[in-house]
């Protein structure tokens, strides 16, 4: 499995999607860092800490995981990649698992240089003003729900012949996991109570609080809660907001993802038909 490994890394130098997708990620962050430290310097906003807009590419990181992983794997059908490596005696096994390791660790790189782009920021807003620990916790989060999307779209690519079907099912799993994570957010987000505004002569006023009929509890809301984690879009965007609240639960759950996912795709890719 080694020397499948290394021969990815052979095609990677070379690929334009693993350097744009990079570039784009260094840039937003930085960009997205020196938008916040302006913001702060002329007093626009409260008082900010590094972390208020470090994490903030983290919602992202997964679409540039999907094209990279889509595209660069898409060649094992088209060029005849596959059939040469089962040809040289390599188990299907070791070709899915190879280029699943492979796409996360460009991916790793990818998000690396989101956080190389955020460090801007640091002569402004200083260190993380959450302190080393959580902000150690932070970054493996990202690490292990971006090996759940690696899993997922090697996956994807690992049993879908055309480039343009494997590429339109990545790009809507993914915003489908960022819709169905954010609607679910916004819910628990509803307040408890809620006020009516009235426009009286004397000005605006509120009515007295009521209970708000969007408001989610008990139960429902524990399973929403843990529904939002289940996704790695939904940690990306946890993330990126700052609501990352269980670390443990979020790495446990970006491990299950990433092992049934992973599972599930080396069954299928053991029967699946290579013409």
């Amino acid at each position: 499995m080694k020397r499948l490994f290394y021969a990815n890394f052979a095609r990677l130098f070379n690929n334009w999607v693993f350097w744009i997708n990079s570039g784009i990620l260094l840039v937003y962050a930085a960009v997205y860092m020196l938008n916040g430290c302006r913001q702060e310097r002329s007093g626009l906003v409260g008082v900010h800490v590094l972390e208020d807009y470090y994490f903030q590419f983290a919602m992202f990181i997964g679409l540039f995981s999907g094209v990279f992983t889509t595209l660069y794997l898409s060649v094992e059908y088209s060029d005849g990649v596959l059939k040469n490596k089962i040809i040289a005696g390599h188990t299907r096994e070791e070709i899915y698992l190879s280029n699943l390791f492979f796409t996360f660790f460009v991916s790793l790189f990818m998000a690396c240089m989101g956080c190389l782009g955020g460090l801007v920021g640091i002569p402004t807003f200083g260190t993380f003003g959450m302190g080393g620990f959580p902000a150690l916790c932070n970054l493996l989060i990202m690490v292990m729900f971006l090996f759940a999307f690696s899993a997922v779209f090697t996956m994807v690519a690992m049993l879908s012949p055309n480039k343009a079907v494997g590429a339109v099912v990545t790009i809507l799993a993914f915003f489908l996991m960022l819709f169905a994570a954010s609607i679910m957010s916004n819910r628990l987000g509803e307040p408890e109570m809620v006020s009516d505004t009235l426009i009286t002569e004397n000005g605006i006023t509120f009515s007295d609080p009521k209970p708000n009929p969007r408001f989610v509890d008990g139960m429902a809301r524990e399973v929403l809660d843990f529904a939002v984690d289940l996704l790695p879009a939904g940690q990306g965007m946890r993330l990126a907001m700052g609501e990352a609240k269980n670390p443990v639960r979020m790495l446990l759950l970006s491990v299950f993802v990433s092992g049934f996912v992973t599972w599930g795709g080396i069954f299928l890719f053991r029967r699946k038909n290579l013409k």
